[in-house]
């Protein structure tokens, strides 16, 4: 047997948080955040279909950041200052779609070591 020596490299991003469903709203919570943010389940469809839409505080109506698929279009990305977050689309679909309570909400791991 032949061993293959690979390596380790340390993934760019770091798990922060979660996303979840409650009630009309997928909610966004981060360890780097105590604000709590949602996005309205309806806008959800338009940001699948590649537009940009608004992400808002948990407690109202005050706009806070926008979302929209990555570049690649296998993840979501959230912009809310100051920092950038991402779910792996593969996540948010199965959420969606009942199969999973929760996501993974990570940030680029430079955002948060500072360098």
């Amino acid at each position: 047997m032949t061993w293959t020596v690979t390596e380790h490299t340390e993934s760019p991003f770091e798990k922060v948080g979660r996303l979840y469903i409650e009630g009309e709203n997928l909610v966004i919570r981060s360890d780097l955040d105590h604000r709590g943010f949602r996005i309205p389940l309806s806008d959800i469809p338009a940001v699948l279909d590649g537009d940009t839409e608004l992400i808002f505080l948990l407690d109202g109506k005050t706009e806070v950041g926008t979302v929209r698929l990555s570049t690649s279009g296998r993840a979501m990305n959230f912009a809310i200052e100051p920092f950038y977050y991402t779910t792996p689309l593969q996540s948010i679909q199965r959420m969606l779609a009942g199969e999973q309570r929760k996501a993974p909400l990570f940030v680029g791991r430079e955002q948060v070591e500072g360098g």
